[in-house]
């Protein structure tokens, strides 16, 4: 199956919240993601248990996430934000030196605490 392009209007009424109308690629996006044939590593990801993260982020940049995936097809919002945040965490190990440990604490909320001079 084909996706097809969502027009300006369909972005627009995403973006604002507002329903799109039958051309929507959501809905096209949702029917051929399930067709689609994935690799051993994929199905992992999508065999793994999913739980609900909610976080801050700013206006600008949750637009900007909304345009990526209204204009790449086959890519959802947890979807984009899963492989970001997977690469940064890799990033941080990789210059860190080693896998940070399992851990029961939970981080503080709000704004972390800088110090003068670090």
């Amino acid at each position: 199956m084909k996706t097809k392009k969502p027009t300006n209007q369909d972005v627009e009424a995403w973006a604002t919240g507002k329903q799109a109308g039958p051309t929507s690629q959501v809905s096209n996006q949702r029917g051929s993601a399930k067709s689609k044939v994935v690799d051993s590593q994929e199905e992992k990801k999508v065999d793994a248990k999913r739980e609900r993260f909610t976080v801050n982020i700013g206006n600008d940049v949750i637009e900007w996430a909304r345009r990526a995936t209204v204009f790449t097809p086959g890519m959802s919002l947890s979807g984009l934000v899963e492989e970001a945040l997977t690469r940064e965490l890799k990033r941080r190990e990789k210059e860190r030196g080693e896998a940070f440990p399992t851990t029961t604490l939970t981080p503080k909320k709000g704004r972390p605490i800088v110090l003068k001079g670090e």
